[in-house]
């Protein structure tokens, strides 16, 4: 049995998406890229769908492929651009982003029915249009064809205590989207949620789950690691790599089995709302924890804070945390486990664990 796991709060995640939309007054554009920050993205969609979302975003087209038998009749947005090989078979309700000029010729080519969004680079400097003439130049090319353009959209860099680059990039946004009749116009970056958005559509990824916005919303994922063991450090005793912690005292450490590989890099584990700090370097795979007699060997611990309102804990990065948790076990290279234990938890409903196994190429 994995000594790490994963809670989902699917409650949480309903009333996260009630706020986002209430503060943004926006429809949502629920964004599923890496298989839903790791968390399964075909189970986040079910639930998703059952609250009424009915535009989802992938990054890639292989990951709308996962999830498309679920998506028949919805709306869907493909952010990075589509290959070649995929394009034919693009369904109708699949949106491809232009990332640059010369990607319509490519669609014009196919003569099909096509539904595309315009991304504006407006300083991640990452994908996108960067001038009205190209705008020009993509809506002359496909006045006459089989292209709809839909929909324009752009990412902003800035984090929620930034205005300086919101704003530039807003102004820059809105003269992109003054220049022409666009149905949706959306934008995105969890951390601007709270400002006033250009759009009749947010795109939302992580704020989702409740992190990284300064919107109040709550958390959705705790993750939690079993300890090993725990060992008695003598005073004067050293604990892990570099001796970078001498014990002061006799004291209690207790051995965790997660380390900067899961993407753990916090200052506190947690038992219930009481903090235990970590102590010494993190390892690739094991992390040391000063606890009290509390904490036995197999005691569940809490990576995450105990608390709903968990955005101004600065101990723990969330995103990389959530995104990297998993626990591998090779077999050979036929066959290997990417997913750690996960439960998800619905009000008045039995919960269910999910333990996923995917085949390697």
């Amino acid at each position: 049995m994995s000594a790490n796991l994963l809670t989902i709060n699917l409650n949480n995640l309903l009333y996260n998406i009630t706020m986002i939309k209430q503060k943004t007054n926006k429809k949502v554009m629920a964004v599923l890229k890496s298989n839903a920050y790791n968390l399964n993205s075909r189970i986040i969609l079910k639930y998703l769908l059952k609250m009424g979302i009915d535009f989802i975003v992938f990054n890639h087209y292989e990951e709308y492929l996962e999830c498309f038998d679920l998506l028949e009749n919805k709306k869907v947005l493909i952010l990075e651009t589509v290959e070649e090989k995929y394009l034919k078979k693009v369904p109708f309700n699949v949106r491809l982003s232009i990332n640059d000029v010369t990607y319509i010729e490519k669609l014009k080519s196919l003569n099909k029915n096509i539904k595309v969004h315009i991304q504006v680079d407006t300083a991640m400097n990452r994908d996108g249009i960067k001038t009205i003439d190209e705008l020009d130049e993509i809506l002359k090319s496909t006045k006459d064809s089989l292209i709809e353009i839909e929909g324009i959209y752009t990412h902003f860099i800035s984090d929620k205590n930034d205005y300086f680059y919101y704003n530039k990039q807003k102004d820059m946004f809105l003269t992109f989207v003054n220049h022409h009749s666009f149905e949706i116009v959306h934008s995105a970056a969890t951390s601007s949620l709270a400002k006033d958005l250009v759009g009749n559509y947010v795109r939302v990824g992580i704020g989702m789950y409740g992190y990284h916005t300064a919107l109040d919303l709550k958390s959705v994922v705790s993750a939690y690691t079993k300890v090993m063991t725990t060992r008695d450090s003598k005073k004067d005793g050293t604990i892990g790599y570099s001796a970078l912690y001498i014990s002061p005292v006799d004291e209690k450490i207790a051995v965790l089995p997660v380390g900067y590989y899961e993407g753990f890099s916090g200052q506190f584990v947690y038992k219930n709302k009481k903090p235990f700090p970590v102590v010494g370097k993190i390892c690739m795979n094991h992390t040391f924890v000063l606890v009290d007699d509390t904490i036995k060997n197999n005691s569940w611990l809490n990576i995450f804070p105990i608390d709903d309102k968990i955005n101004n804990n600065k101990d723990v990065n969330y995103y990389h945390t959530i995104t990297a948790y998993r626990n591998f076990k090779r077999i050979y290279i036929m066959e290997y486990s990417n997913d750690i234990r996960k439960i998800f938890k619905e009000r008045n409903k039995k919960s269910f664990k999910l333990r996923q196994r995917t085949r390697s190429h």
